[in-house]
């Protein structure tokens, strides 16, 4: 289907980042299972976002003026283990005339920004000299991002439930599996766009470095 749109603009800018750290993470690895927690990390970030969409096909233009709230924790390493968590809250500050796929607000526009509460990763990792392995739903980004990324330009990040290998050396070797994309159109299904997409999906690249 061919849209044509006469004229869009995006405001996207973050208001507000602030870091609540009650324990900054050590380089070096936790003492303990507790100091896992006690050396951790903890951060809030708050990105506002307007987007005006003007569209030939319809009556009403978009106008769509969201918050996302995210919550992090990322802990500190013991015996080479570490996990984060990461909570994002998408809501409408203001003008919600646009159609965000899962609104049933179908007159409008879409801007593919719903509102809703998830978890937007949350994995375990063991690390040991170059070599490193996690799982859980987790961000990947791989080059530019044209075939796989976060499409983070959107308020409700992709991200990728799955296993994930690397090996880092001189010469570089990234190995990825993911079987479940937790899309931008989330946190729920909608009869127009899954928020979530699930296969046998298998990302694998490999860097080498000749010079």
């Amino acid at each position: 289907m061919t849209v044509s749109i006469n004229a869009k603009f995006f405001l996207a800018a973050t208001v507000l980042g602030i870091s609540a750290v009650p324990a900054i993470a050590q380089e070096t690895a936790a003492a303990d299972f507790t100091s896992m927690f006690t050396q951790g990390k903890a951060s809030f970030n708050f990105r506002y976002r307007y987007e005006f969409v003007d569209d030939a096909n319809f009556n009403k233009d978009a106008k769509a003026s969201t918050l996302r709230s995210r919550l992090t924790f990322t802990s500190a390493a013991y015996k080479g283990f570490s996990f984060l968590t990461e909570f994002d809250d998408v809501s409408t500050i203001g003008s919600d005339n646009y159609n965000s796929t899962a609104n049933a607000k179908g007159e409008y526009p879409v801007v593919a920004n719903p509102e809703g509460t998830e978890v937007n990763q949350a994995w375990i990792k063991y690390a040991v000299d170059s070599l490193s392995a996690s799982y859980g739903r987790q961000r990947i980004l791989r080059g530019g991002q044209r075939f796989v990324g976060g499409v983070t330009w959107r308020q409700n990040e992709q991200t990728y439930d799955g296993f994930r290998a690397l090996y880092q050396g001189g010469s570089s070797l990234n190995l990825d599996y993911a079987y479940n994309v937790d899309r931008i159109f989330g946190p729920d299904d909608s009869s127009a766009q899954p928020a979530n997409w699930r296969g046998e999906n298998h990302l694998a690249r490999a860097d080498f470095k000749f010079a």
